[in-house]
């Protein structure tokens, strides 16, 4: 519920399919103002009837809801092929007592709406039989053992018997709901040699056209000749020439009723616990009635047609140049950036993309490097991090800021995003079953479900594939590290000493300015290593060389050559230079030395040459003349000590 009293209704669906999908989240948001309820739906654009990493990504929206701020859940339960990710979504409503809702399916525990096809079949095969008096039946069924399939099948049967008709097995064909197997079907019928039927009765409307077409293929007119019908009412066989006579669900009387149980269960009224909507017969023209024609004329339909392909065309175009524009980018933020330009291909008045925190940060090398180390990150990660950054985000034509936000709460400013519009929609984004966050979208208008499928998969690859590039580069520029850096001290080796110093040191020769080389040396290394061990002296070099880099101030270049020997080098920047550098160090030493409690002191000798670069003289001559100074203050350090 929200703050201001108003009921939130969530609605749980899956697939691509838009003659159902579409037609049923059109008429829930459609009819909701009249309840002054508010919709959320989490939409998987796969059915997940396959247990595949890409049906685990696509199910994941369904772990994002928050059952908190939900009233109630509508679940198109015919839809979510998945027996485990179906009976977890009532589950887990159930057992937070929010009522469930579901449709097209009988489940348990649930108020259920249920389609009574059984009507429509009835009253369809009556119509053949009293109206045009037909004796001989073909059925053409879905899938062997289907249940919906065989349902219809009984019922046509039930119907003949009524009026003493028997279905002759050799009659009865299966085209599985689609074309291919219904051509089949077809061809082995008639191999049979038997007359033709008077009407060939279909399970659905797809098996129905192709019947349609396999007939007037052979010369065999429809419905002069055979009769044909349909079933489920879809759009081709609504615009099919002539009608194909079907028969369709009471979509809009579905919404209405699943928001009246809703209603009455609020209301503490006492609800039916299961409901029927019939369905109801469409009469076109192939049953043998005056012939009805479509709601377009041929010329119409095919300019529709036209239209329908040059906008695929155009939307295949644009998605192309997406992943283009997309995958040549090197950051998220160019990313997003660029995809402003593609999001006018949705019809929406709200446009919101959501990243997982988790997923915009870099991961550490050492966990790409080690697989036992991110399998363990990846068992253990939730689904969703707790946060969310909103990328994308448009609403009513102006674009607004990117932010930050808790998870828990699926989007920012949710309520008052709510207070302008009814209905919002969510859906995944990932690669296979890595989870990249989620998009949201109002239900205002029409949804192309295809679209929206390819636009996030191919967002998804492409942040996946500039994450990849992002942590290669980090790969890559780790291993130079490694190459390039002493892996004790973090400073750069002999190696990396060279690769750094050439610009510097050549702009000094060139404005003859002055340069520095100091030359370090820790004292009594091999005393502590040979009495203390080497343990203690890896940490004595490291506190020599912390205090090293810590004195410099001007980025000065900081590398151990091996050993207890370091080189610091640089253009001289700082009046009395070596005097300050000297006090420094020796005041970090100190310091450490005074809280360590060991034994021994940590102390370098310092020589430091400073010179104006000429080419007649070389670095490692440089380097050779601070060595010297370095080691004359270490034989006088080693006299003092003796003395």
């Amino acid at each position: 519920m929200l703050s201001n009293g108003k009921k939130v209704i969530g609605l749980c669906m899956a697939g691509v399919d838009e003659e159902y999908n579409g037609l049923f989240l059109n008429a829930y948001a459609k009819y909701i103002s009249a309840y002054d309820f508010k919709l959320i739906t989490f939409y998987s654009l796969s059915t997940l009837d396959e247990v595949s990493r890409n049906d685990i990504g696509e199910a994941n929206i369904f772990k994002l809801i928050n059952y908190n701020i939900l009233d109630g859940l509508i679940v198109m339960s015919e839809t979510i092929k998945s027996e485990e990710v179906l009976y977890g979504l009532v589950s887990t409503a159930l057992s937070k007592d929010i009522p469930v809702v579901s449709v097209d399916k009988y489940v348990e525990n649930c108020y259920n709406i249920s389609f009574n096809y059984d009507k429509a079949m009835e009253d369809m095969t009556r119509h053949l039989i009293e109206v045009h008096h037909y004796k001989v039946f073909n059925f053409m069924a879905g899938i062997k053992d289907n249940e919906f399939s065989d349902r219809r099948l009984n019922i046509f049967k039930s119907v003949l018997r009524e009026y003493n008709i028997e279905l002759d097995e050799r009659r009865l064909g299966y085209g599985d709901f689609w074309s291919k197997p219904t051509k089949i079907a077809i061809d082995k019928f008639l191999a049979t040699g038997l007359p033709l039927p008077d009407v060939f009765v279909c399970a659905n409307d797809t098996m129905a056209t192709t019947v349609f077409d396999e007939l007037t293929d052979l010369g065999i007119r429809v419905p002069e000749d055979v009769a044909v019908t349909g079933f489920d009412g879809i759009s081709f066989a609504l615009n099919h020439q002539p009608v194909i006579t079907t028969a369709a669900h009471d979509i809009d009387k579905t919404a209405i009723e699943t928001y009246e149980i809703f209603s009455g269960i609020f209301e503490g009224k006492k609800t039916s616990k299961r409901k029927w909507v019939d369905s109801h017969i469409i009469i076109g023209g192939t049953c043998g009635c005056p012939s009805k024609q479509s709601r377009y004329t041929t010329n119409k339909l095919i300019q529709k047609l036209c239209d329908k392909m040059n906008e695929n065309t155009f939307i295949q175009q644009r998605l192309a140049k997406m992943v283009n524009d997309l995958t040549d980018n090197r950051s998220f933020i160019e990313i997003f950036e660029e995809l402003k330009r593609f999001v006018d291909l949705f019809d929406s008045d709200l446009f919101m993309i959501c990243i997982d925190d988790v997923f915009l940060l870099e991961e550490e090398i050492s966990d790409i490097m080690n697989e036992n180390i991110t399998k363990s990150i990846n068992k253990n990660k939730e689904i969703y991090s707790p946060r969310m950054d909103l990328m994308v985000y448009k609403e009513d034509g102006k674009w607004k800021g990117i932010t930050d936000f808790n998870t828990e709460i699926l989007l920012p400013d949710l309520e008052e995003i709510l207070e302008n519009r009814d209905a919002l929609v969510m859906f995944p984004m990932h690669v296979q079953d890595k989870t990249i966050g989620y998009a949201a979208l109002d239900c205002r208008n029409y949804i192309n479900f295809n679209l929206l499928y390819e636009f996030f998969m191919n967002l998804s690859t492409s942040l996946e594939l500039t994450k990849s590039r992002v942590l290669q580069r980090k790969f890559i520029d780790s291993l130079e590290d490694k190459y390039v850096r002493d892996p004790l001290t973090n400073m750069f080796n002999r190696r990396g000493f060279y690769q750094e110093i050439g610009d510097e040191y050549e702009r000094c020769m060139a404005e003859c300015k002055e340069y520095v080389i100091v030359s370090a040396d820790l004292n009594r290394l091999k005393v502590i290593n040979d009495t203390y061990g080497h343990a203690d002296g890896d940490m004595a070099i490291t506190e020599a060389a912390n205090a090293l880099v810590k004195s410099t101030r001007h980025g000065e270049i900081c590398s151990r050559f091996g050993g207890d020997e370091f080189i610091i080098a640089g253009p001289l920047v700082e009046e009395n230079f070596e005097e300050k550098y000297r006090e420094r160090v020796k005041e970090m030493l100190d310091d450490y030395n005074s809280q360590s409690g060991k034994p021994y002191e940590v102390t370098v000798s310092i020589g430091v040459n400073i010179f104006v670069p000429v080419e007649e003289v070389t670095i490692d001559k440089r380097i050779s003349e601070a060595d010297e100074l370095m080691y004359r203050e270490k034989v006088k350090a080693h006299m003092n000590r003796v003395n």
